[in-house]
């Protein structure tokens, strides 16, 4: 493509008007929308001569395929005198979590323990070294024991050669509350945002309480926006990448981060609509990281409450 330009072809032939490829209705884009090629699998199941039309039709098959993202799935019934109908199930996600299809995992953990009171620490506990190659499903800590007292913050991280440089894999905190103390990072999500408990994701969080601390007016030029979070100075975020404003609002929009100040905790984008103060901000979390066996996995604490930082720590990486 020395243009940089391609053409696709957004239906089959002879679809109803209005539609896309897989059933799904076809819509206008706005410019910085990502695009992921396909790759297709194929399934073969035998079955018996007289299998149709007969009892032993069976409720289901299975077709083992971890850690991937199936935006559809096309059955179709073939003998030797060729193909039947095919029937699609679109399987594209439009609300929390936002993903592009239906998304296995690989049904496994790696986990880590800190008995005692938090402090503010790097690399907490031993780096632990991953087994088997597999996608992120969800992360999450949690204390035995928690505290009113303020806000407590982590990082979790991944090393891809033995430890030398390490990357972020997910910032996350535990909120204050003053009634009745958070033990969990997601207790904020699910109590206050409406998101669904760990047992229910398919993607991680990726939410940590990031708000806008100014207002914000739409303009054609890049602009610098302030934020914050959980009681650490950390952003989270990488020029080149994209972030949600007002998620589920009723501004809500994507934004392509050009440059960053993660220490000020300010990025610069092109924003096209009004923000008020105390929209919530978070990273666009598709695709997510894979990890690969041998890579390295820890985490920081950031920040902690005071006087009492709760106490008994539990961090928990689902794949």
């Amino acid at each position: 493509m020395p243009s940089g330009e391609f053409h696709l072809q957004r239906a089959y032939p002879g679809v109803p008007e209005g539609q896309a490829t897989f059933g799904t209705l076809r819509c206008a884009h706005l410019a910085g929308i990502r695009l992921y090629k396909l790759d297709q699998k194929t399934f073969t199941f035998s079955v018996r001569k007289g299998f149709f039309r007969t009892p032993d039709l069976p409720a289901r098959v299975e077709a083992k395929l971890p850690s991937a993202c199936i935006v559809a799935a096309l059955a179709g019934v073939a003998n030797h005198f060729g193909y039947g109908p095919f029937t699609v199930f679109p399987l594209s996600r439009h609300n929390e979590p936002y993903m592009p299809g239906l998304r296995t995992c690989n049904g496994g953990a790696y986990t880590f323990q800190v008995p005692g009171p938090l402090t503010v620490q790097e690399n907490v506990v031993i780096p632990m070294k991953v087994q088997d190659a597999a996608s992120i499903r969800c992360v999450y800590a949690y204390l035995q024991h928690g505290t009113t007292d303020g806000q407590s913050a982590f990082l979790v991280k991944i090393s891809r050669d033995g430890g030398t440089t390490w990357e972020p894999l997910e910032y996350m905190g535990i909120a204050q509350a003053l009634s009745e103390a958070y033990k969990n990072t997601y207790d904020y999500l699910v109590n206050i945002e409406g998101y669904g408990l760990p047992a229910t994701r398919r993607l991680p969080y990726a939410d940590y309480g990031l708000v806008l601390t100014s207002a914000v007016t739409a303009a054609p030029d890049p602009q610098t926006l302030q934020t914050a979070s959980y009681g650490a100075n950390r952003l989270g975020f990488v020029a080149g990448g994209f972030v949600i404003l007002d998620p589920g609002g009723a501004n809500e929009e994507y934004v392509r981060v050009m440059s960053v100040d993660a220490e000020n905790q300010s990025f610069q984008a092109v924003v096209t609509k009004d923000h008020a103060a105390g929209e919530r901000i978070r990273p666009t979390i598709w695709p997510t990281p894979m990890l690969c066996e041998g890579d390295d996995l820890a985490f920081d604490i950031l920040a902690v409450a005071s006087p009492d930082s709760g106490s008994d720590l539990t961090v928990v990486i689902q794949t």
